[in-house]
């Protein structure tokens, strides 16, 4: 249930006139910080097609499949994503997804680390904790007796943080 509550994750299901399920999505969405290009979005919000499966024997197939993707579309409107994703297997998927809306993207990536960003709590901590060391070495090569006698956390709460910038 938590997961699928801070996912947001769904299952949109079609029937048949008889009440027979013939066709599935699957879709969650996730939010979370975007590209470190500053260009771009620091915060965004994904919806993502994780499975789309219609009945081989329905007749509309295409127009079941075509419903399916409106509803999920829509969900994703409905919750403010800023992007949606689908995988296409095949060019008969790929060319029903276009059909949809969905565009063409390269989404074959490999992840070889990451660049910092100055929005990242891991890395505005890192920094903190990098400018204190900093800060508290820099007391101690002073030389002066204080600084020698006083722990380095003690030391570390009388760095002020720096003037913003354009001051």
């Amino acid at each position: 249930k938590g997961a699928r509550e801070r996912l947001e994750y769904a299952v949109c299901m079609a029937r048949d006139a008889t009440g027979a399920v013939v066709g599935c999505a699957s879709s969650n969405v996730w939010e979370g910080p975007g590209s470190n290009n500053h260009s771009w979005q620091t915060l965004i919000k994904l919806g993502v097609v994780w499975g789309l499966h219609v009945d081989r024997e329905q007749r509309e197939r295409d127009a079941v499949a075509a419903a399916l993707l409106e509803h999920v579309v829509a969900r994703w409107r409905e919750t403010g994503c800023t992007k949606g994703f689908v995988m296409a297997a095949s060019d008969a998927e790929a060319a029903l997804f276009r059909r949809a809306g969905f565009e063409a993207h390269n989404a074959m990536t490999i992840e070889l680390g990451r660049a910092p960003s100055p929005t990242s709590p891991i890395d505005l901590l890192r920094a903190t904790a990098e400018a204190e060391a900093d800060f508290v070495a820099s007391l101690r090569a002073s030389g002066a007796a204080l600084a020698q006698q006083v722990p380095a956390s003690r030391l570390a709460l009388l760095r002020l943080p720096p003037p913003p910038k354009g001051e």
